[in-house]
């Protein structure tokens, strides 16, 4: 018989009627048994003592199986003794109470209390240990504190949520609204629970199959984000909804559509499967597409001139940036381009899209032919400038890149190619001055020799006066010649006089025009000087001009070193104008040196010139001297001419006195004394004219080797400039 089954208030009779009976029945059942006397136990059954690990009962307190206090401090003795008074016949008891065993356990067990009517029996006590059930309501007692734990953790996490989260059941009514919600509702979650939710166009689409809707809502853009709640069964028991205000990621959005559509630099978007999916207003205007013939086309249906380096591919497969170069042809023509393609990565890491900018390159490329284009023309310019041929011109339009630059160095060609016309021409009308002045010299050389071989002849002649004035005084002195001896020597001194007379006028005249040939020759020396001194200022000016050539090379040289630095910053896509920038500088090397050559050439033209200058100085400055040493020729000549005058008038008288010689005996020794001394005087003079003549004609000679060695000079400079082609 089970302790559910066994009833003491039912049995009480059977047993009263027999307590042996009672003990014997009581000590068969599994259920622990304790029959109490008052406080006193007077019979335990074999089970209550094995749980409570004691051989017997009998006789002992029931206070002795309570410890003195339970697990919530309360006395035991308190908990048994309410529970013995509340103990009637028609009210059995049940004491929730902790029992001890022998070695001092602790257990939980309900002690159910009747009353007895056995005599010396005041109560049937059963004990049940209640240890599983309260392991167990204490493990669902901890459970269901930590699922409010979790509850309250849960509904936390929710409420911290800045979105707008709320469950609905399967009929639409709220169950559940975080903090967010009461927010965006403007109300409390108390009111919103256990009511109908009104928005079902979330719930709709989800059932669709849709689980994202968008709205919008004063000016402000939302997202809502819906999904099933399902049970252990996998039944719907409800829906999620999560709102989301996105107006800031829409104006993001947007600002980036409009920043990609707006951008200058053409742009356009393909996914996986080369499918154009946006472009903007800068690749419509480069390529003349339209939207709408945009929708029928792939990235790969653009025709290729020639074959792009750009690997798509390979953008897709790594997530890495690549670059490439492509010629189109578009709708607008063929555009030479450099293409850059960006990976953009969705939220689980695959690569959705390629963005693909665009940089035409096609005027860059064009101006980088036109300028090695123009860098040849320039370069062949200057290579026959190098091979001294001026007679070019440098032509361009306004787009050549060098225009400018061609445009000053034909210039420069130009005063270049003027000024060594000028120069020529000076140089040639240097070159019949010097041929005139050699002319001039030889003349005024050989009337120099000529004036020299008179005087030799009248000092010849003055001498053989000399020596017949001699014998006339010898004759004189022996007065016993005949009156017709001295007639006869005094016409023949009168002769000699008048031939001395007539050498004398002739050398006069003579002497008179070397003077002239001198002066002309000065005239003709003091223009050569000057038009040399013209010729190194044309010549200094050419310098000027060969140093702007060699300006415009430098500029040349900078443009090519800008060039190299500009193709280094474009990379790949400036490697064909790095060359040309190469070329540029290799052309303007060529042209400095060859401007250093001129500069050489001209260097040595200065030089030559600043030597014949010098030279033509030293020649002026020597006509000078000779020029005064023929006026001192002159002049002696003419005081000769008046000395011999005098002396045929005195010989004249001497023959008009000749009748009267005996009478002017005395007289006549004066006269012929006179004559005599007035004779050497004149030999004098005739010996100085010869050696000024002698040192005219030494003059003259230094003036024709000079005027020689200008004119060798005029010849090398003329050859010079012959080899320049004007």
């Amino acid at each position: 018989m089970s302790f559910m089954e066994f009833r003491p208030d039912q049995n009480s009779e059977k047993i009263s009627n027999n307590l042996t009976y009672t003990h014997s029945l009581l000590s068969t059942v599994q259920v622990p048994f304790l029959l109490l006397s008052g406080d006193v136990v007077s019979f335990s059954n074999p089970a209550a003592q094995s749980l409570l690990g004691i051989n017997t009962l009998n006789k002992v307190k029931i206070t002795s199986i309570f410890p003195e206090k339970q697990p919530d401090g309360t006395l035991s003795s308190s908990r048994w003794t309410d529970a013995i008074w509340r103990t009637t016949p028609n009210s059995p008891q049940i004491c929730t109470i902790y029992l001890q065993k022998s070695d001092g356990e602790l257990f939980p067990a309900e002690v159910r209390i009747s009353s007895s009517d056995i005599e010396g029996i005041t109560h049937i006590c059963a004990i049940i240990d209640t240890s599983k059930e309260v392991a167990e309501k204490n493990r669902a007692d901890d459970l269901s504190r930590e699922l409010k734990q979790k509850s309250v953790w849960y509904e936390a996490i929710l409420d911290a949520i800045p979105f707008p989260i709320s469950v609905t059941d399967p009929e639409m009514i709220w169950t559940y609204v975080n903090t967010a919600v009461e927010k965006f509702k403007r109300t409390t979650r108390q009111k919103l629970v256990g009511k109908k939710c009104g928005n079902v166009a979330g719930i709709e689409k989800l059932r669709r199959g849709i689980t994202e809707t968008f709205f919008e809502d004063h000016g402000m853009h939302f997202k809502i984000d819906v999904a099933f709640l399902h049970d252990r069964e996998g039944k719907v028991m409800g829906q999620v909804e999560v709102v989301q205000n996105i107006s800031k990621i829409v104006e993001l959005q947007t600002r980036a559509e409009r920043i990609v559509r707006e951008n200058p630099i053409p742009m356009l978007i393909i996914d996986p499967a080369y499918k154009i999916v946006q472009t903007n207003d800068a690749f419509l205007s480069l390529t003349n597409y339209t939207n709408d013939a945009l929708k029928s086309i792939s990235f790969r249906d653009f025709t290729q001139v020639t074959k792009s380096t750009l690997d798509i591919a390979g953008v897709f497969s790594s997530q890495k940036n690549k670059s490439g170069e492509v010629i189109y042809r578009f709708p607008s023509g063929e555009k030479e381009l450099a293409l850059f393609a960006i990976p953009l990565v969705d939220g689980e890491g695959n690569t959705s899209d390629v963005l693909i900018c665009m940089v035409d390159m096609t005027n860059e490329r064009n101006t980088d032919r036109m300028l090695q284009r123009s860098i040849h023309e320039l370069g062949g310019t200057l290579a026959t400038i190098a091979g001294k041929n001026l007679a070019i011109s440098v032509s361009c339009d306004n787009s050549d890149p060098l225009c400018e630059v061609k445009t000053d160095l034909d210039n420069a060609i130009s005063n270049i190619r003027k000024t060594l016309a000028e120069i020529t021409d000076q140089v040639q009308v240097l070159e019949s001055s010097m041929e005139t002045i050699g002319n001039e010299t030889v003349q005024i050389s050989k009337g120099a020799e000529k004036v020299a071989s008179t005087a030799e002849t009248t000092a010849s002649k003055m001498k053989e006066q000399v020596v017949a004035i001699t014998e006339l005084l010898q004759s004189i002195e022996g007065l016993s010649a005949s009156f017709e001896e001295i007639a006869s020597t005094s016409q023949e001194v009168m002769t000699l006089a008048n031939t001395a007379t007539q050498s004398g006028q002739s050398a006069l005249m003579q002497g008179n025009e070397a003077s002239k040939k001198m002066e002309a020759v000065e005239t003709i020396s003091r223009k050569a000087v000057e038009e040399i001194g013209d010729l190194n200022i044309k010549i200094t000016d050419i310098s000027k001009v060969v140093k702007v050539i060699a300006d415009i090379a430098n500029q040349t040289n900078l443009l090519a070193l800008n060039a190299a630095i500009e193709a280094a910053r474009a990379g790949d896509a400036g490697r064909g104008f790095a060359v040309v920038a190469g070329e540029v500088k290799n052309l303007a090397g060529e042209s400095r040196r060859a401007t250093e050559h001129i500069e050489q050439v001209i260097s040595e033209i200065i030089s030559q010139s600043q030597k014949t200058s010098g030279l033509m100085t030293n020649v002026f400055d020597e006509i000078v001297v000779g020029i005064g040493s023929v006026k001192q020729t002159v002049d002696a000549l003419e005081q000769i001419v008046g000395d011999i005058g005098s002396a045929a008038t005195g010989i004249g008288e001497i023959t008009r006195a000749n009748e009267n010689q005996l009478v002017e005996i005395e007289r006549i020794s004066g006269g012929v004394s006179l004559i005599s001394e007035i004779a050497m005087d004149n030999e004098e003079k005739i010996s100085g004219l010869a050696t000024i003549a002698e040192t005219t004609s030494e003059s003259l000679e230094k003036v024709m080797a000079e005027s020689s060695e200008v004119q060798e000079m005029s010849a090398r400079l003329k050859t010079d400039l012959g080899e320049f082609t004007l």
